[in-house]
């Protein structure tokens, strides 16, 4: 991943084709309805000499006696490889020791012995071919070994052994009732780390043992019939302690699903969620439109929860709250979902009338992924159902075809008629330069307004030349979005169909591209922030205080990812006056990332565009990819950066405990 962020232009333009590859590949995975992976130059696995160690002839150091040229003995690779931990990611530090098989089967005389790479890679050499039996063992600590057998023989390249580890690790311990203090047998224990699940039964005793468990950190979620589910996170697994979870008494919910007529919703699913305990659920409902949440944890007092229903409004966000009243162990709650319609149509294309199948047939305000939408088949047909009532706006996408927009009135239990044509596509092409007349290597182009909406969607990328290009573009007018690294964003408003080559200038960056970047244990720089709902932010005046500063974008799919995280992080310490959380973000939309934080109900800050100081912020914190999560400790120096997942809460609180230490 690149590392800079404001540099020289002449800088930036050498490795802007390896940054729009990268972008490209984000970008048109934000088509799909998921996003993975982070916005940065992917380069392929290589292997560090400096890792791998053989039996092999090496050249000794120093000039070789008698005046002659000593010569070098060639290294031939036998095997190469990677090894991967349960995540999928490359596993650092791994033992690689290769044996001759005997003819008993066993291990013979020793080949050699290499370590794998930061990122998994090994390769073995040898000073000359060897054919024959093999055996390859894989070890490393708290991992179980792995041992291959490999056939070398007369293939052009060597044969390439890829393997996940296992964990050798183990987890025990004991259910008990908080109430009696007796052990719970028969209890279900599910421990989840690495992405991974493991399951036991508790005995007669009330204990558990789980084997085959990798490094790290997880978390034991315990159920038992007449108890509330608990959670127990584990910072250590494979720790000799036991762990002894405590059941306290179940509370039982009766949620009963209904239109606004009082009718009974058959097939609504329902996602609930209990924020302090992290604990989600769903079910759907029966006939009479019930479902019965069993399990609820006794000092439960607020589920959100969220409901669908392909015939029934379905905000993508929770918007129902169920409270749990503490002197009942049962008690019925009565959610509504209003009536949704239906569009349905054909998509055509001009002239010829015949069917476009794959156009994404999308409705909403703004471009999302989470609105109703539906993809025409072979026909050309589409049926978006789960519609709100009222004004629709439909927005067609489809490569190769100029997209189109229109504003239909959408009634309950009703279908729409919605016919599309789409036209030929139009191919928007830029230039991009600074004010000095450089061309800017790297710059995001963006979409936004469109016939008043929001709701295109199209970026690209500038590359080494500052031009760029927007496929399948509108024909008549839009605006779109220009900014680079430390520059000010470009609002300009173009034609697709007008076919000329468009120039934008970019202001000069308003912070040095010499302007140091920030490293671990550096000091946070004296910056102001302006948050959406106008509070000033000072980081420098922070200090004593631990921040944790999220870098995203609405349109970033590994960012939406993440906020279940940091909302786990926010519920659990936005009490704490030495915590601070700040999400800057790197949209270029106003309107629709209030919309976004509004839906989802994100209430902490967050800072956005030039005036909130969010790229002058992120240029230098040398953000690059997206999501960028880093962590000021207390100090007000930076201590880490790059955080993901369960790891965002680790470190938030491990920074704090060691403030409370102080």
């Amino acid at each position: 991943m690149l590392r800079q962020w404001c540099k020289p232009m002449r800088e930036a333009a050498w490795d802007a084709a390896g940054f729009a590859l990268a972008l490209a590949i984000a970008v048109a995975a934000s088509w799909a309805p998921a996003v993975h992976g982070d916005i940065g130059p992917v380069s392929p696995p290589t292997v560090n000499p400096d890792n791998t160690q053989t039996d092999a002839p090496q050249e000794p150091d120093g000039p070789p006696g008698d005046g002659e040229a000593k010569p070098v003995v060639p290294s031939i690779v036998i095997l190469d490889g990677q090894v991967t931990n349960p995540v999928g990611a490359g596993e650092e530090g791994v033992t690689v020791t290769v044996h001759r098989q005997s003819s008993d089967g066993a291990k013979g005389d020793l080949i050699a012995t290499v370590t794998t790479s930061e990122l998994g890679d090994f390769a073995v050499t040898a000073a000359e071919p060897i054919k024959g039996d093999i055996i390859v063992t894989l070890s490393k600590p708290n991992f179980a070994d792995t041992v291959r057998k490999i056939h070398l023989g007369d293939d052009e390249y060597p044969p390439f052994l890829a393997e996940e580890l296992e964990g050798k690790l183990h987890v025990s311990g004991e259910v008990r009732d908080e109430l009696t203090d007796k052990p719970i047998p028969g209890a279900a224990v599910n421990l989840k780390s690495m992405f991974r699940d493991w399951y036991a039964t508790t005995d007669d005793t009330g204990k558990f043992t789980i084997k085959g468990v990798v490094p790290g950190q997880g978390e034991l979620i315990v159920e038992a019939t007449g108890f509330g589910r608990e959670q127990v996170p584990i910072e250590n697994l494979g720790a000799d302690d036991e762990t002894v979870v405590r059941l306290k008494p179940e509370r039982v919910l009766k949620i009963v699903v209904a239109d606004e007529f009082a009718k009974p919703i058959r097939g609504a699913t329902l996602e609930a969620y209990d924020k302090p305990r992290n604990d989600y659920r769903t079910a759907v409902t029966d006939e009479q439109g019930v479902i019965l949440l069993r399990g609820i944890h006794f000092d439960a007092e607020i589920l959100t929860a969220r409901l669908t229903h392909e015939d029934h409004v379905s905000p993508d966000t929770f918007n129902y709250e169920i409270a749990v009243p503490h002197d009942k162990v049962e008690s019925t709650h009565q959610l509504v979902m209003r009536r949704a319609g239906r569009i349905s149509g054909k998509v055509t294309e001009i002239p010829s009338g015949k069917p476009v199948s794959g156009a994404r047939v999308m409705t909403g305000e703004g471009h999302s992924d989470l609105t109703p939408r539906d993809w025409a088949d072979y026909r050309g047909e589409y049926t978006i159902t789960g519609v709100e009532p009222g004004e629709a706006t439909v927005t067609v996408h489809r490569s190769g075809y100029a997209p189109e927009l229109k504003v239909v009135s959408v009634k309950a239990a009703e279908t729409t008629k919605l016919d599309i044509k789409l036209g030929e596509a139009s191919a928007l092409k830029g230039l991009v330069k600074t004010e000095s007349g450089k061309p800017a290597a790297g710059a995001f182009v963006e979409t936004t307004q469109w016939r008043g909406k929001t709701t295109l969607g199209l970026r690209a990328l500038t590359g080494s030349d500052g031009r760029f290009v927007i496929e399948s573009a509108p024909r008549d007018r839009f605006e779109i979005v220009v900014y680079a690294r430390c520059s000010q964003q470009v609002h300009k408003v173009v034609t697709g169909a007008a076919g000329e080559l468009i120039e934008i200038i970019l202001p000069e960056p308003k912070i040095s591209s010499e302007a140091k970047l920030l490293k671990l244990g550096d000091p946070v720089p004296d910056l102001t922030l302006k948050t959406l709902a106008g509070e000033r932010i000072e980081l420098v005046k922070l200090k004593g205080k631990v921040v944790l500063l999220d870098f995203w974008a609405t349109w970033c799919g590994p960012c939406i990812e993440e906020i279940p995280k940091l909302t786990a992080v926010n519920d659990r310490f936005a009490a704490h006056d030495d915590f601070v959380l700040i999400s800057v973000s790197l949209d270029g939309d106003e309107k629709m990332l209030r919309r976004f934080l509004e839906k989802r109900k994100l209430d902490w800050h967050h800072v956005f565009g030039e005036e909130g100081g969010a790229r002058e912020t992120a240029n230098r914190f040398g953000v690059v990819g997206l999501p960028m999560v880093v962590l000021i400790g207390a100090d007000g120096t930076l201590v880490a950066r790059d955080l993901r997942g369960d790891g965002i809460l680790t470190a938030v609180t491990k920074a704090l405990e060691d403030q409370d230490s102080k």
